[in-house]
């Protein structure tokens, strides 16, 4: 693949907070795959479970000052967010707005919900947002929610952010048909690559070129760079 310009807003490659690498050395060589493949930005999304927000910026802080300089040997643009669980405390943390964003000039925020949310909870969760000026990014919700609900996100403003390794099967055959039909219905805003390792670089080429032969390079060209440079403004 010769195209450049590609965005990666999810994946678990900073070390050693996560379920991702355990040493710096591991991704540092994801990250070369990286570059390799076309890839210019990349913002690493540690799990954060908001009750605990400031236990886990203090680690995830002491990790990017042991590692930080590594990584900008690398030559892609790398930013520090999170991936947010949603459970009670987040309530908390956007009424204080404390929230981390994909970059620190976006509004837009990456979380996941591992249960189904009914209609009204989705809205007032959307509103909540919105009045301090928050937008939402729903993770892999090909992997946890209904089709019908995830229709429902769209309708309420949220955005959606598919994971590369569900298009392939890597989940099941549900999720990957969940993941193939809302590339198909045009509901996916951009796709993510969810990496936590070495190993799974490797195959991101492979998959990658898959996808493009699949779906065109116009279309994928709006999910790997037009779609998540909007939601990093």
């Amino acid at each position: 693949m010769s195209s450049k310009g590609y965005i990666d807003i999810h994946n678990h490659l900073f070390p050693p907070v996560d379920d991702g690498p355990e040493e710096i050395e591991e991704t540092l060589l994801a990250l070369e795959k990286f570059v390799e493949y076309g890839f210019e930005k990349i913002v690493f999304t540690p799990h954060i479970n908001p009750s605990f927000q400031e236990e886990r910026k203090n680690s995830l802080s002491l990790s990017v000052e042991n590692f930080q300089s590594e990584i900008e040997k690398i030559p892609i643009k790398f930013y520090i967010s999170c991936e947010y669980l949603l459970e009670p405390g987040i309530f908390r943390i956007i009424e204080k707005e404390e929230i981390i964003t994909l970059t620190p000039d976006s509004r837009f925020f990456l979380v996941e919900m591992w249960v189904p949310f009914v209609d009204q909870a989705l809205k007032i969760f959307m509103e909540k947002c919105l009045s301090k000026n928050y937008f939402p990014v729903i993770a892999h919700p090909e992997r946890n929610q209904p089709l019908e609900r995830i229709k429902k996100m769209k309708e309420f403003g949220y955005k959606i952010q598919v994971n590369i390794g569900s298009i392939f099967g890597l989940y099941g055959d549900e999720v990957r048909r969940n993941a193939l039909t809302l590339l198909k219905e045009g509901l996916a805003d951009c796709i993510g690559t969810d990496a936590h390792d070495y190993g799974f670089s490797k195959e991101l080429k492979n998959y990658m070129e898959k996808l493009m032969e699949e779906i065109g390079e116009k279309e994928f060209r709006r999910l790997f760079i037009n779609g998540p440079a909007e939601i990093m403004k």
